[in-house]
C-alpha cells in the first residue's frame, strides 16, 4: 500500500518534470528563494505533533542527510533545492521499499529510468551529496546487506550514465552552479572504485574509471580550476582518473583554492587509504613547490581523455545500462 502510494507520487513528479512549466520554462529554471521564516514555519508545524525534537528538518526530511538539511535552513535557500530534496526523499523511499523484492538488475533499470524522468539537476545534486557522505541516511531502515545493495544500485545508476541535464554543461564557462554536483560525483566515483576493488570486482572498478574519463567532468573541473586561479597554465593531473583528480583538487585546496572546504580532511583521509593500497600510482605531476607551472610540452588547456586504461570489455556494464535506459519508458501515459 505504501509502495503504491510512493510510486504514484513519483509518477506524478515525473510527468511534471517531463513537461513544460505553465510559463514555458524548464524544470531547472530558477523558481525564487524560500522566505526567511521557512525554518520557523517548519519548526512550528512539526512541534504540533512531536515533542522533544532537536531538529525539525530531521523529522520533516528524514532521508535528506545533514548537508541538505543545513542548506534548507540557510537563509536564501532556493525553492528548486527544496524541490530536489523532496524528489530525492521520495526516490530513496521507493528504492528502499523495492530492495527486498526486486532483483538488482531491475532495481538499476528502475533507478536509471526514474533519474532520466526527473531530469532535475538539483535532485541529482542532493542524491550525489547523500552518497558522497556515508552512511546513507536510509541505513537505519535497512539491513546491512540491503544498505549495500541500495548503495551499489546508486553507484551504477549515477556513475555509468551521463544524464542530459548535466551532459550539456557549458564547460568553457564552467557554470559555478554545477561545481558542487561534479565534485560530489567525483567523490562518489572514487568511493565506488575503492568499494569495487575491495570486493574484488575489478571489471566494475574499471568501468567506473572509464565512465569518469569519458565524461565531461575532467574538462569541467580543469576549466573551473583555471578560472578560479586566473590562469590557463594551471598544472593538471597526469592521468584522467578519479584518484588523480581527487589528489589534484586537494593539492589546489592546500594552495588556496576553495574546493572541499570543511570536508577536505575527510577527502584527504580517503586518499591516504587509497594510496596505501596503490603505492605505485602517481597522482599528479608538479615541477616544484610553486602554485602553477606551464606544461611546456603542450601549452594546452585540454586533457588526454584516454587515461591509459584498457576499455576493451570494461565498458560492458555501462553499455548494458545505457541500453536499458533507452528501452525502458518511465513516463506514465495513463
Amino acid at each position: 500500500m505504501v509502495e503504491a502510494l510512493v510510486d504514484a507520487a513519483l509518477r506524478y513528479i515525473t510527468r511534471i518534470c517531463g513537461s513544460s512549466t505553465p510559463h514555458g520554462g524548464d524544470v531547472n529554471a530558477d523558481a525564487g528563494r524560500l522566505l526567511p521564516v521557512f525554518p520557523e514555519l517548519v519548526e512550528m508545524w512539526i512541534q504540533r505533533g512531536t515533542s522533544g525534537i532537536s531538529c525539525p528538518f530531521e523529522v520533516l526530511f528524514p532521508l535528506a542527510g545533514d548537508d541538505a538539511r543545513r542548506e534548507l535552513m540557510r537563509e536564501g535557500c532556493s525553492v528548486n533545492f527544496l524541490a530536489g530534496v523532496v524528489v530525492a526523499e521520495a526516490f530513496l523511499l521507493s528504492l528502499c521499499l523495492k530492495v527486498q523484492d526486486v532483483p538488482r538488475a531491475d532495481l538499476i533499470t528502475w533507478a536509471v529510468a526514474s533519474i532520466q524522468g526527473f531530469n532535475n539537476k538539483q535532485f541529482l545534486g542532493v542524491l550525489l551529496n547523500m552518497l558522497a557522505n556515508p552512511p546513507l541516511p536510509v541505513h537505519p531502515s535497512l539491513s546491512a546487506d540491503d544498505e549495500i545493495l541500495v548503495r551499489d544500485v546508486l553507484y551504477d545508476a549515477l556513475i555509468l550514465l551521463d544524464y542530459s541535464v548535466l551532459s550539456g554543461a557549458e564547460v568553457h564557462r564552467a557554470d559555478s552552479s554545477l561545481f558542487p554536483i561534479f565534485v560530489s560525483r567525483l567523490a562518489v566515483t572514487f568511493d565506488a572504485i575503492s568499494d569495487a576493488r575491495h570486493k574484488g570486482d575489478h571489471e566494475r572498478a574499471e568501468s567506473y574509471i572509464n565512465a569518469f574519463s569519458t565524461s565531461n567532468i575532467p574538462s569541467y573541473l580543469t576549466k573551473w580550476a583555471s578560472l578560479q586561479a586566473g590562469t590557463d597554465h594551471l598544472y593538471k593531473p597526469i592521468d584522467v582518473t578519479p584518484q588523480a583528480f581527487m589528489k589534484w583538487l586537494v593539492d589546489l585546496e592546500d594552495k588556496g583554492l576553495k574546493v572541499f572546504g570543511e570536508k577536505c580532511s575527510r577527502i584527504r583521509k580517503r586518499l591516504m587509504q587509497d594510496e596505501g593500497q596503490n603505492d605505485n600510482l602517481s597522482m599528479i605531476s608538479r615541477s616544484d613547490d610553486d602554485f602553477f607551472f606551464i606544461d611546456k610540452q603542450s601549452h594546452q588547456e585540454g586533457m588526454d581523455t584516454k587515461g591509459g586504461t584498457d576499455e576493451t570489455g570494461s565498458n560492458c556494464i555501462k553499455e548494458c545500462i545505457q541500453s536499458i535506459a533507452q528501452c525502458f519508458p518511465f513516463h506514465d501515459s495513463q
